[in-house]
């Protein structure tokens, strides 16, 4: 969503709004200075400084703020004069209006806020406790008083501000009910949704998904919105979750059969859960991602700090009976991230807020951002391998900063395995800093040995604000979402991404900045294989081919719309996605309209390679379903195959075996086995040969030359799918991975066959077989799993 910095909610944003607003302003003894101020479009933001107060005098409960704070009569308490210059009728095609809050400047004192226009009151806001203090006036317009009472003050003060939230209504067709296995037909879905290549397998409204708190008090705007979304493969199961966020929580969703997703149960946020009300208004950001079968899930809700999802409990979940879930653990920026020795009962922290959530799954390392620490919002560094205990790791501040602040909005932090070897093996974080693409080496800091070094800091010409980005497969490119180039930066008028030539990462360079087919706003970008799977608000989920990066060019293969109305650069539509379930199934979030699940074609999907080697990681072989016409599963692996799949076998004669029940891709087969696991068949590529004499070529052209499974119920060398990466080497012996994307593969020779293993999120996730020949030195491996499949 946008963001000037996208909103460093709560008690935090009042001092930003002073300082941007006003510069820094001393305390006046007897009046707020200044005594006015002016919000609009063009000017969103104002601040003053309240009075200091000896002794605080409650006002009695017969009399009202606005008598007891009469000027000329009684000194009790404060006011400013707030002047919101926008025209009434601007609300009529735009949901918002002002926010106005307090926050006291001592740590036990107690402020109330009152907001009137003439004599009326039309907002306040006096909980007990020294807490901040906000409301939010929809559709504001005209002149205020805001009075400040000192309900209960000993020598303290308070600071203020007022800030402007505006954003375009939603228009167009925006489905009220499920829709289920709609075809992309001549350019359209459902009689509704444009299309390219995409079909729409699934839907669910934000209704359908539990409904959401609404982020503005007129109910007659929305219900609520959508936010991020992630997505979990139980490797027990192999059933695929979509992980949705929501203005008030996480909703759960079973999308193992796309055309039918089943809504499971929600987790609510972590203040509504402790009973304190969830801080809606505009304070719509969420984000989640996984590790070790756990979510991590972190909000700009002030009090939310991060929680712990064990989504193992998503097994029981019965769709006739949706459940209200509790959190599994919590951690706090604040208190655990300082050492804080307050009780889990007292958790509650007004800056406990954080934009977005990395994680690295091999490390085991999560990077919260844009929080209220580390220096106004840097790398907040915590140890999730107990997944239930997170331990605070430090914090990595950002060097040569001309805000000197060190905040940073979104990152991709990976065990590097890329082109510059002087980093091989190191934790290495791409940062998305609001003006810069900057990189980082934690090494030293995650493993306690040293501070953290910053190897890059790369602005560009055309940036207004760098949100977010994705390292391609290869490693030698990093592409960048801009989020308000479209808005701000003269001259852009169609959707920009920003690719970065990253195979140096102390020098790292500007490709191209490569023009989409809309002018919609970029919003969230991911790769996988050779596909770049993008959210762009507005016109939906756009699909890149990622080939031409080096070139500067990433041409549009496929595209799935869900804002229909328009391509308008504006901020409605898809807020992001995930590619990465095994399946092809891939996921979006509309902000106003519900759950898309889409199916790709196979040209669009393009060679997404075994697992997900994009990166992300759902933690799991995903997408099968046991049920009638599922293969039996097999209790061990055969010299060179598994089940009823062997290698050097002809594409038909596989299929024909398993009754043509599959999913098929390009170089990669999929068949379901009866304990709900996969059973993945993949055929030799085209670059595979390259290395192999003529002979061997036509032996090996379009036959099997690697079988996997994700059943726990198959032994290979003694092991099965769902152990620890530290219980698989004890068994098979230490050694070298080889990392493609997110996952690790680890290969043993075997008497006729490589005996492999794909690792990811620290857990064993797929055993099988590879051609010996494909695979016989290290680069040939990494060139046969990083193929297109």
């Amino acid at each position: 969503m946008p963001t000037d910095r996208p909103y460093v909610p709560r008690l935090a944003i009042f001092a930003a709004v002073l300082l941007v607003a006003v510069g820094a302003l001393t305390v006046t003894v007897g009046a707020s200075s200044p005594g006015a101020g002016t919000v609009s479009l063009d000017q969103r933001t104002t601040g003053w400084t309240g009075e200091n107060y000896a002794v605080g005098v409650p006002v009695p409960e017969s009399t009202t703020a606005r008598v007891a704070c009469t000027p000329g009569v009684t000194a009790l308490c404060d006011e400013f004069n707030l002047t919101v210059d926008i025209d009434p009728a601007h609300w009529d095609t735009n949901l918002g209006g002002v926010e106005i809050g307090i926050v006291p400047e001592g740590g036990d004192d107690d402020f109330d806020l009152y907001v009137y226009r003439g004599a009326e009151l039309v907002a306040s806001s006096a909980t007990a406790g020294p807490t901040a203090e906000k409301v939010f006036i929809d559709d504001a317009a005209g002149e205020y008083e805001v009075r400040v009472v000192p309900w209960d003050v000993t020598d303290s003060g308070y600071t203020g501000g007022a800030r402007v939230e505006s954003r375009p209504k939603t228009t167009g067709d925006v489905p009220t009910e499920p829709i289920s296995n709609a075809p992309c037909e001549n350019g359209v879905a459902a009689g509704v949704f444009p299309c390219k290549g995409i079909d729409l397998a699934g839907f669910l409204p934000l209704d359908e998904l539990g409904g959401a708190s609404p982020v503005s008090a007129n109910p007659e705007d929305n219900s609520g919105q959508l936010n991020d979304i992630w997505g979990w493969t139980d490797p027990a199961t192999g059933k695929e979750y979509a992980l949705v966020g929501k203005t008030n929580g996480t909703a759960f969703v079973d999308v193992s059969d796309p055309d039918k997703p089943l809504f499971l149960g929600e987790l609510p946020s972590h203040q509504s859960a402790a009973g304190i009300p969830v801080e809606t208004l505009f304070n719509i950001w969420r984000d989640v991602k996984v590790y070790s079968d756990h979510a991590f899930i972190v909000a700009e809700e002030p009090t939310h700090g991060m929680q712990v999802f064990d989504l193992k409990q998503l097994r029981d979940a019965d769709p006739a009976d949706p459940e209200t879930f509790t959190e599994t653990a919590h951690y706090s920026y604040v208190l655990d991230g300082f050492g804080s020795v307050l009780e889990p009962s007292d958790r509650l922290n007004t800056l406990d807020n954080a934009h977005n959530i990395a994680i690295n799954e091999e490390s085991g390392v999560a990077y919260a951002v844009g929080t209220s620490t580390c220096n106004g919002g840097g790398l907040h560094v915590i140890d999730i391998s107990a997944p239930a205990d997170p331990k605070f790791l430090g914090c990595v501040l950002e060097e040569d900063s001309p805000t000197a602040e060190s905040y940073v909005h979104d990152a991709q932090c990976v065990t590097y395995d890329g082109p510059d070897t002087r980093y091989s093996g190191r934790e290495i974080c791409f940062d998305s800093n609001e003006d810069s693409l900057t990189i980082v080496d934690v090494t030293d800091l995650t493993n306690g040995t040293g501070a953290p070094k910053q190897l890059s800091r790369t602005e560009y010409e055309g940036s207004a604000y760098t949100h977010q980005g994705w390292i391609t497969e290869d490693g030698r490119h990093f592409l960048v979402d801009d989020e308000l180039d479209e808005v701000e930066t003269e001259g852009v008028e169609q959707t920009q991404t920003y690719i970065f030539n990253v195979e140096n990462l102390e020098n790292v360079k500007l490709v191209e900045a490569n023009d989409g087919v809309t002018g919609a706003i970029d919003h969230n970008l991911y790769v996988r294989g050779d596909r770049v799977f993008q959210a762009n608000y507005r016109s939906g989920l756009r699909v890149l081919d990622a080939g031409g990066a080096a070139e500067g060019r990433l041409p549009e293969v496929g595209f799935f719309d869900v804002f229909p109305d328009d391509d308008e650069p504006e901020f409605n539509g898809a807020w992001s996605n995930y590619p990465y379930f095994d399946s092809g199934t891939v996921i979006v979030s509309g902000i106003e309209q519900g759950l898309f699940v889409l199916r790709p074609n196979a040209e669009v999907a393009g060679d997404a390679g075994p697992g997900s080697p994009g990166g992300a990681g759902s933690e799991g072989p995903g997408g099968a379903t046991a049920g009638k016409g599922c293969a039996a599963v097999a209790s061990r692996a055969r010299p060179r195959g598994i089940g009823r799949a062997g290698l050097g076998r002809k594409r038909a004669a596989v299929r024909k075996s398993f009754g043509s029940r599959g999913t098929f891709r390009r170089f990669m087969d999929r068949f379901c086995l009866s304990d709900g696991s996969a059973l993945r068949v993949g055929y030799t590529a085209p670059k595979d040969l390259k290395s192999l004499s003529r002979s061997q070529r036509r032996r090996l052209r379009g036959r099997a030359s690697l079988v996997l499974t994700s059943s726990a119920r198959t032994k290979l060398r003694g092991v099965n799918v769902g152990i620890t990466r530290t219980e698989l080497l004890q068994r098979i012996g230490k050694g070298r991975g080889v990392r493609v994307g997110r996952n690790v593969w680890y290969v043993r020779r075997g008497s006729r066959a490589r005996q492999v293993f794909r690792v990811r999120g620290g857990r064993l996730r797929e055993v099988g077989l590879a051609d010996l020949r494909l695979t016989r030195s290290r680069a040939l491996t990494k060139r046969f799993f990083g193929s297109g499949r």
